[in-house]
């Protein structure tokens, strides 16, 4: 009996790592993009990483936190401002524009983050009922987003992990360009950005 459920809970241990194994679904230009299974969601959690070749992680960071510029570089963002930015709390807002007949999406963002001589550390959480919603956009209520951004001696580590639960009806194809085509595009476009 005692190997019995010995050998299942073993089963048990590999398939679920199994499951949360990140998996490529996208690649070009030596970026590469990520996705994995989140239980209970639909939508999958994503990442994108490249090696950004004689890099600064300076001005990496600087486009990061000029959240007023988001809407010049990251795809499908109409609009982006700040909201508060003091000494206890970094909040920005931003509006994603989604294609005929869905509803554009909104969002509330809190954003923290961590630095060091060569590492910088990015994580934005979207703020659930922190101001009434816009009649004319549905609000995401759930978003996680981290940046990690690292000098590797000339080069310059970048990486983008994501999950967000848009809210409301989204058909399969919007799901699967937002985990497996805007990622890509997202780093394509922050790296134009760094190198202009």
């Amino acid at each position: 009996m005692f190997k019995r459920s010995f050998f299942v809970s073993i089963i048990i241990i590999c398939c679920s790592f199994i499951e949360n194994d990140w998996k490529v679904v996208n690649s070009e230009d030596d970026i590469i993009v990520y996705n994995r299974n989140v239980p209970g969601s639909s939508m999958p959690q994503s990442k994108v990483e490249t090696l950004y070749k004689n890099g600064s992680l300076g001005k990496f960071k600087d486009a990061l936190l000029a959240f007023k510029s988001y809407k010049n570089w990251i795809p499908r963002c109409s609009k982006s401002e700040m909201v508060k930015n003091d000494s206890e709390r970094l909040i920005y807002y931003a509006i994603y524009a989604a294609p005929w007949p869905v509803s554009d999406r909104d969002v509330y963002v809190e954003v923290t983050f961590t630095e060091s001589e060569n590492k910088f550390v990015m994580t934005s959480k979207a703020l659930k009922n922190f101001k009434p919603e816009e009649e004319d956009n549905v609000r995401v209520n759930l978003m996680n987003l981290e940046w990690i951004v690292e000098q590797k001696g000339k080069d310059v580590f970048i990486s983008n992990t994501s999950f967000s639960k848009p809210g409301g009806n989204i058909p399969n194809w919007l799901t699967s360009d937002a985990t497996t085509n805007l990622p890509l595009k997202l780093i394509q476009n922050l790296i134009e950005v760094v190198a202009k």
